[in-house]
């Protein structure tokens, strides 16, 4: 019999890397090989945990308050090719991460792609809790791996961090 697995619990945040370098987006070739061939500083490839039906994502970086960068996010299943998911628009607040980072407040979908569900944001910027910590939620569908790049990058950093969520 398998692992069993409680999908009410939740889990802590866990960082996937820091994009320092900005990236083309990709076009027609999303292949595994042409991804393994980009510059590693300029993505994040996310091997999701198995048995996780959904994912939350925040982030993080050495931001400046209301620094603007852009990321999209591509989901893969196997040794495939990668399909856009979403486009993001992310701004940095106020709140300080432990390290001296900054969290990103503002998170605006600018690109949307209906593949089964909404990607959804999570920003709480603009009302009482501005200056807080954005956060986007996906469920992922059996994608086994996720990938992220800063197509606009004008922060030092930024680093995707996940989250398990039922």
């Amino acid at each position: 019999m398998g692992k069993s697995v409680n999908y009410q619990s939740q889990d802590g945040w866990h960082p996937k890397g820091a994009l320092t370098t900005a990236q083309a987006a990709l076009t027609t070739d999303k292949s595994l090989a042409t991804v393994q061939a980009l510059t590693a500083t300029g993505i994040s490839i996310i091997t999701i945990p198995e048995g996780w039906p959904a994912l939350m994502l925040r982030f993080r970086g050495v931001m400046a308050d209301g620094d603007s960068n852009v990321i999209n996010i591509y989901g893969m299943k196997g040794d495939d090719h990668y399909s856009l998911m979403a486009t993001l628009t992310l701004t940095t607040g106020t709140q300080v991460y432990e390290t001296g980072n900054r969290f990103v407040d503002t998170i605006v979908e600018t690109v949307a792609f209906d593949w089964h569900s909404e990607v959804k944001v999570h920003s709480p910027a603009g009302v009482a809790m501005a200056n807080n910590i954005g956060t986007v939620s996906l469920n992922t569908h059996g994608y086994d791996n996720l990938l992220i790049i800063a197509t606009t990058l004008n922060s030092t950093s930024v680093i995707p961090e996940i989250s398990r969520a039922a």
